[in-house]
């Protein structure tokens, strides 16, 4: 058994004789590469660490209504990218806006599940719906 030779893309098969009646067939295992999103999982980890993307992580995968605010553009978007890569081999059905005009903010009240970032001067104007998990990226806090 220790001569027997790992498949490999050259040999993708080997069969193994284990007895006169029994043979096995070796082969690799199907590639399924990840998706080239773009998301940039050190944003994430850098503006909420470790244990909030977990708790973020779970709130996705339970198809919350997800707000996420920043004064920083460029954050908040590749933030709401890896936010939505996360998932994989799921995908979001969802609306998903990465970076919502705060002339749209009613889309807050929807009775559906959401991703949706905003400009974090949305709660000089507005305070968001009760149901909704707020994420702010500026200081690494989450609010239920």
């Amino acid at each position: 058994m220790q001569n027997i030779p790992f498949p490999s893309p050259q040999r993708p098969r080997i069969l193994v004789q284990l007895s006169v009646h029994d043979a096995l067939i070796l082969s690799q295992p199907v590639s399924t590469p990840l998706p080239l999103s773009g998301a940039n999982f050190s944003t994430l980890l850098m503006n909420l660490g470790p244990e909030n993307c977990a708790t973020l992580l779970l709130f996705v995968l339970l198809e919350s209504k997800i707000l996420l605010h920043s004064l920083r553009p460029a954050v908040l978007t590749g933030v709401a990218e890896a936010v939505v890569a996360m998932i994989f081999p799921f995908q979001w059905q969802c609306p998903y806006i990465p970076l919502c005009p705060l002339s749209l903010a009613a889309v807050l009240s929807a009775p559906l599940p959401f991703i949706v970032g905003v400009d974090s001067r949305y709660f000089d104007l507005h305070d968001p719906p009760q149901d909704v998990v707020c994420i702010d990226l500026d200081t690494n806090m989450l609010y239920l």
